[in-house]
């Protein structure tokens, strides 16, 4: 997804003000049709959000509008513009998981949905962001455990597909209703072939 490229302009900032003014250099790109990214449809950042209101604007008045809007949110308000770099990185990291997952045949899209952004707190809803954020942060941590879970086997013990994809649907469901700072023991079924492997782990 071009989305993800916004993610690396204000990533590298110094500070708050430089992402802010990272923000505000892409909101100009837009508003001048320099860059027309492609934004999915389950990406529901803000910033996704005013780029599809952008890209959907037919006269030059809608655009000094829509740009006036996207130019205010990330330029004026450090505080706001720090809330549009985290919600386009989680969504960056989020879209990462997926695509492994899914692109190695490890997991399908309904088993990943418990750990999906569905929605973001607007301004209007500032009291809710930190405990949001955090909520967000758990799942993504989590599904890095599952992510290390899954190549450590792969790497050291030479699981085929079949028991990988079970490994990962049991760490799924175990972490949809558990911290990630709990350390679970996962066991699960070997094909016969592996035994010779694991026992020469074991020595």
């Amino acid at each position: 997804e071009c989305f993800g490229v916004f993610y690396l302009f204000p990533s590298d900032a110094a500070n708050v003000k430089d992402a802010s003014r990272c923000l505000l250099q892409v909101s100009r790109s837009l508003f001048k049709q320099d860059i027309q990214p492609m934004v999915y449809r389950e990406n529901c950042t803000a910033l996704a959000d005013l780029v599809r209101q952008c890209l959907q604007c037919t006269s030059q008045e809608q655009l000094t509008q829509v740009s006036a809007k996207l130019m205010s949110s990330t330029g004026s308000n450090v505080a706001r513009a720090l809330s549009v770099v985290i919600q386009t990185g989680f969504h960056k990291l989020e879209r990462d998981f997926i695509h492994f997952f899914v692109s190695e045949e490890l997991a399908t899209w309904n088993q990943l949905a418990p750990f999906l952004v569905t929605s973001f707190p607007g301004p209007e809803r500032s009291a809710e962001a930190g405990e949001w954020f955090q909520r967000q942060l758990e799942c993504l941590r989590s599904l890095h455990c599952c992510l290390e879970l899954v190549m450590m086997c792969r790497a050291y013990l030479s699981l085929p597909i079949d028991s990988l994809r079970l490994l990962l649907r049991t760490a799924l469901e175990y972490y949809e209703k558990h911290s990630f700072k709990e350390h679970p023991v996962f066991c699960l079924p070997l094909p016969e072939n592996t035994k010779d492997c694991l026992e020469i782990c074991g020595r």
